[in-house]
């Protein structure tokens, strides 16, 4: 059992930071130190090993017994293996952090203090976006909404993972954590049914760094994430009663969204005039019409100019 500190009389919650990886061992180090330099020092890390055969393990075994490490017998699915690494956990609250990223020494104090409103169940702040090349931006460049934020994040999903906070209970009184059946958008289906049910507390501090890699694969799954974007509508609708007549202007954003990436996805893999056949003027706004123009465009100037605006990648 590990001993809480005390301050002021009060007992300050157990933060349980949950780490993923998966032959990590390039970035790892840089992660775990972030926490151990935390100004809040009431919290476990649980980092669930993802079957790795690189240096993980021996990265991870060489800290001292505040870091728990866990190595699964097989490889599974990162909405799967953060589920295994929570169910490990013994905190008040939930924080995740990629093993990529790096938190800023205030994170968890200035987050911690979120969570004496009892109605906060989710606390997300500002991140600087980098790449190893130098090149960085800020996420978000004015104030962000706070209490009830589940039509927000309807609209448009801004969370980064790795600046989330969340309230065990808010967590336990779910079906499931991750689902499993999601492989791209598992952590927007999460937080958005925490949303639904809890008051989101912002911190407009940056306190997180977000790497942008090569080798992440998000953008090369274009045709996968417009699929689970329908399957998450599809979910909500089953989910809560009357959403349908209750989120309209959200579900007009969520189909957009779905014919955005819908779209990218048969540019990438020249299917130019397929896209220009399922294009109708429900679908005219400012990204898809970008996007019907540039279908007249041979394929290889179209992956030119979309890699060019892709600043961190």
């Amino acid at each position: 059992m590990i001993k809480r500190l005390i301050l002021s009389k009060d007992t300050l919650p157990l933060v349980s930071v949950i780490i993923n990886c998966y032959n990590s061992e390039a970035y790892l180090k840089d992660a775990v130190d972030s926490v151990y330099c935390q100004s809040y020092g009431n919290w476990e890390i649980i980092l669930w090993d993802n079957a790795s055969i690189d240096n993980t393990a021996a990265i991870a075994q060489s800290y001292d017994s505040r870091l728990k490490y866990f190595c699964g017998e097989k490889n599974v699915p990162l909405g799967m293996a953060r589920n295994l690494a929570i169910q490990k956990s013994q905190g008040d609250l939930i924080a995740i952090l990629d093993s990529d990223d790096v938190w800023f020494p205030d994170k968890l104090e200035k987050q911690v203090l979120h969570f004496k409103n009892p109605k906060v169940g989710l606390s997300y702040a500002n991140t600087v976006y980098f790449n190893n090349k130098g090149k960085s931006f800020i996420l978000y460049k004015k104030q962000m909404p706070e209490g009830d934020i589940f039509r927000n994040l309807l609209q448009f999903y801004f969370l980064c993972i790795s600046s989330v906070v969340v309230r065990k209970t808010a967590l336990d009184n779910l079906q499931e954590c991750f689902d499993n059946r999601f492989e791209m958008i598992e952590e927007m289906d999460l937080f958005c049914r925490v949303a639904h049910d809890w008051h989101c507390a912002y911190c407009a501090d940056v306190i997180t760094k977000y790497r942008v890699h090569g080798l992440s694969d998000t953008w090369k799954k274009f045709d996968k994430i417009a699929f689970e974007y329908q399957f998450f509508l599809e979910n909500c609708i089953n989910l809560y009663p009357c959403f349908e007549e209750y989120y309209p202007q959200e579900i007009q954003k969520i189909t957009q969204t779905i014919f955005y990436f819908s779209s990218v996805s048969k540019l990438l893999s020249g299917k130019s005039a397929i896209l220009r056949q399922s294009f109708t003027f429900r679908d005219l706004n400012k990204k898809s019409l970008i996007l019907y123009i540039m279908s007249f465009l041979p394929i290889n100037i179209f992956r030119y100019l979309y890699n060019k605006r892709k600043l961190l990648e």
